[in-house]
């Protein structure tokens, strides 16, 4: 599938992503997760680790600072196929 078939950039340049299935997080039926778009502020807040799972970690918890109502513990209760979405819709704002 390609990531535009889940992916949608919107006019404020955030990125929403169209989960694989519905999670629910306290409470709350999750279909759709909005990241806004990072600012450098962002990156330097949870720079890259020094090991595989530290980078893994820092990238979590990025996502979950830009997304919408969305916790670092959430985030990883994500499928690796929904994981791998927040990757790509990350991808968006590196061009």
């Amino acid at each position: 599938m390609a990531k535009e078939d889940y992916c949608t950039v919107n006019p404020d340049g955030s990125v929403t992503v169209a989960l694989s299935k519905t999670y629910t997080f306290d409470g709350a039926q999750r279909e759709k997760i909005t990241l806004r778009e990072p600012t450098v502020r962002d990156q330097k807040l949870f720079p890259a680790g020094a090991s595989q799972k530290a980078t893994a970690d820092a990238e979590g918890k990025l996502f979950a600072h830009l997304a919408d109502g969305v916790t670092p513990a959430q985030v990883d209760d994500l499928t690796i196929r929904d994981y791998g979405r927040l990757q790509d819709a990350f991808g968006f704002f590196l061009d």
